[in-house]
């Protein structure tokens, strides 16, 4: 088995110039969220509101019939 590549983490200059080509708020928030607590591509495109636990900072996704993942909500 090969060793898992690292993943790209984007400098606050470059996430900040990527989420102003965003379309939308609607994409900048999900894009925003989504970046910030680690999520996978699938998950931001399936992430709903109620996955969204505010007062104790975390997010919520259970993938289709897989374990829940839980992640923290950047302050």
């Amino acid at each position: 088995m090969s060793p898992r590549k690292a993943p790209v983490i984007l400098s606050p200059d470059k996430m900040a110039r990527f989420l102003e080509a965003a379309p939308g708020i609607k994409y900048k928030a999900a894009l925003s969220v989504g970046y910030g607590a680690g999520l996978r591509v699938s998950e931001i495109a399936f992430l709903k509101v109620t996955d969204i636990h505010s007062q104790r900072m975390i997010i919520r996704r259970q993938p289709h019939g897989r374990l829940q993942r839980r992640r923290a909500l950047a302050q």
